[in-house]
C-alpha cells in the first residue's frame, strides 16, 4: 500500500521516496528543541544561539529535498506555536 503524501510535500521530489539521511535527523532534533526555546520567549538566548550553531553542520551535508522539507517543519512548528489569543466570541444583539 503506497503512503499519501500531504499536498505541501508533493512539490519536493519523490517525497514519499525520500529517505532521510542522518544529516537530516541531526538537524531535524535540535531545530524542534530551537521552536520550544523561542516559544517560551528565548529565542535570542545564548542557548539558542549555541544550537543554531550545531545545527550548521548537518545542514550543510542535507540534499536540497530535506533542507526544503526542514523548512516545511520550521513553518509548521511556528503555526503549532503561535499564540492566537482566546477565541472571540460571538456578538449578541445587546452588545451591538
Amino acid at each position: 500500500m503506497r503512503r499519501r503524501c500531504s499536498t505541501e510535500l508533493r512539490r519536493i521530489e519523490k517525497p514519499c521516496e525520500l529517505r532521510l539521511s542522518i544529516a537530516f535527523k541531526s538537524y531535524s532534533r535540535p531545530l524542534r528543541k530551537l521552536h520550544s526555546i523561542i516559544r517560551d520567549g528565548c529565542g535570542e538566548s545564548a542557548e539558542a544561539d549555541e544550537i543554531r550553531e550545531g545545527m550548521d553542520g548537518p545542514r550543510a551535508a542535507m540534499s536540497q529535498a530535506e533542507r526544503e522539507l526542514t523548512r516545511v517543519l520550521s513553518t509548521d512548528l511556528y503555526d503549532l506555536n503561535a499564540d492566537y489569543g482566546p477565541p472571540e466570541m460571538p456578538q449578541t444583539p445587546e452588545d451591538m
